[in-house]
């Protein structure tokens, strides 16, 4: 089942040459791929007596051509399985000619939210959404769990989480961590030069908690690695290439 969106890309949508940004186009994602569960009765204002709510493990973003200020764009989404309690979820984005522009895979996990437990959902629940196993946006790839810490680091800075960075969970809102990946990057590096972003969650943010950026480059990639700056803990690790 695949369920669509259109989005007008909005002045806080842009940055430099007017054109959208790696985290509004996952905002946009996420809000379809939302629709679709709200649609299913997994919505998190859906009254369920399991507090149902998706937290993302994994992006995997692909970026062909960015939209501009003032474009309108469709953005689609469909499940595409699960594997043990990870839940995967593909989107294209188009524009008004039909032509593909952006793609990206994620893998979410479903959580109570009031207490932090993991759900383990029926299959009941998981056929409502007539996954489609075989339409990858990436055949063939696959996530890693593993948070890499062993980079040649060139360089760090630290960072107080304020209120403005959290959601409804009150914990950084995931989109938040590429503007903290932005902010570690060497001066002058332009995050709309990038084509693929990748992010590992691996633990949340809260707020108050002061956190490390740390800064590598290798192979080609850069890399921002996100950690507590007072018992190391790893948070996230974002990389971008072209």
């Amino acid at each position: 089942m695949i369920t669509e969106q259109h989005f007008l890309v909005g002045f806080q949508d842009v940055g430099s040459g007017f054109r959208m940004t790696d985290a509004a186009l996952l905002e946009a994602m996420s809000d379809t791929g939302y629709d679709q569960c709200a649609m299913m009765g997994h919505g998190v204002d859906s009254g369920r007596e399991d507090h149902l709510a998706w937290f993302v493990l994994n992006w995997r973003l692909r970026v062909i051509r960015r939209p501009v200020l003032r474009e309108i764009i469709t953005v689609r989404t469909w499940s595409t399985g699960a594997s043990g309690l990870r839940f995967s979820r593909d989107f294209e984005v188009y524009d008004a000619s039909g032509s593909l522009i952006a793609a990206a895979t994620s893998c979410w996990l479903a959580m109570n939210h009031r207490t932090g437990a993991i759900l383990r959902l029926s299959e009941e629940d998981l056929k409502v959404y007539e996954p489609d196993t075989a339409h990858r946006v990436f055949p063939g790839y696959t996530f890693s769990r593993r948070l890499r810490e062993d980079f040649d680091f060139t360089h760090e800075t630290a960072v107080t989480v304020n209120p403005l960075m959290t959601d409804m969970y009150r914990h950084v809102h995931n989109t938040v961590y590429l503007s903290l990946a932005a902010m570690a990057l060497p001066e002058g590096t332009d995050m709309n030069r990038f084509t693929d972003v990748e992010v590992l969650y691996k633990h949340q943010i809260r707020p108050d908690e002061t956190i490390r950026l740390r800064y590598a480059e290798e192979d080609g990639s850069h890399y921002v690695l996100i950690s507590d700056c007072a018992d190391g803990t790893g948070h996230a690790l974002i990389r971008m290439w072209c």
